[in-house]
C-alpha cells in the first residue's frame, strides 16, 4: 500500500466518521485499524460502524459487545493473514479493555466479562 494511498484513506475515514457522527472523535489508533482493511469492504464497513458507536458518549454497551465479538471472530482470519494483524488484534484487545473498563464504572461488570469471554 503506498504512503499517499494510507494517508488519503486515513483522512477519509475521519471526514466520514466526524461527518456522519457530528462532532465525534475516533483517535488515530483506532482509524489504523479502520484503515488496515480498506480493501475488504464488509470488514471494513463493520469496523468503521463499530468506531463510530464505540466513540459516541453514550453508548449501548450490550450492543457494543455483542458487536465487538463479532467482528473478532467473524473477521478473525483476515486480522490471522493480514501483514498487520497482529497490530488489529492488539487494537482490538485494547477496545475489549475499554469497554470493561467502563463498565467497572457502572457496575455491570460481571454480565459484560461473561459476554466478552465467550470469545475465548
Amino acid at each position: 500500500m503506498s504512503e499517499e494511498k494510507t494517508t488519503e484513506n486515513l483522512q477519509s475515514a475521519m471526514s466520514i466518521s466526524s461527518g456522519s457522527a457530528g462532532s465525534l472523535t475516533i483517535p488515530a489508533r483506532h482509524l489504523s485499524l479502520l484503515e488496515l482493511f480498506t480493501d475488504f469492504y464488509g470488514t471494513h464497513k463493520r469496523l468503521k460502524e463499530f468506531l463510530e458507536k464505540f466513540h459516541q458518549p453514550h453508548a449501548q454497551s450490550d450492543q457494543l459487545v455483542e458487536e465487538l465479538r463479532g467482528i473478532s471472530l467473524g473477521d478473525f482470519y483476515k486480522y490471522n493473514f493480514n501483514d498487520q494483524g497482529q497490530l488489529a488484534l492488539q487494537i482490538l484487545a485494547e477496545i475489549y479493555a475499554e469497554l470493561i473498563n467502563r463498565e467497572k464504572k457502572t457496575g455491570r461488570l460481571k454480565k459484560k466479562l461473561s459476554a466478552i469471554f465467550l470469545n475465548i
